[in-house]
């Protein structure tokens, strides 16, 4: 099953050691900027929209 990770910066290195720990290194991992729940929406939105395609290729890969 297509699995693309989200996360904010400040779990990139949990996100890091649970791939590594579960043998997942390959699977595409996706950064946001931390926090994200104290900004407007449309911050949220632009931030998704940047990442957008690298979420999608690694749904369709």
């Amino acid at each position: 099953m297509p699995t693309v990770t989200l996360f904010t910066e400040a779990f990139a290195g949990l996100a890091v050691a649970v791939a590594t720990g579960s043998g997942a290194t390959e699977l595409p991992r996706v950064v946001f900027p931390h926090p994200l729940n104290d900004r407007p929406e449309p911050d949220i939105r632009a931030a998704l929209g940047e990442r957008g395609a690298t979420i999608v290729e690694g749904l369709t890969c």
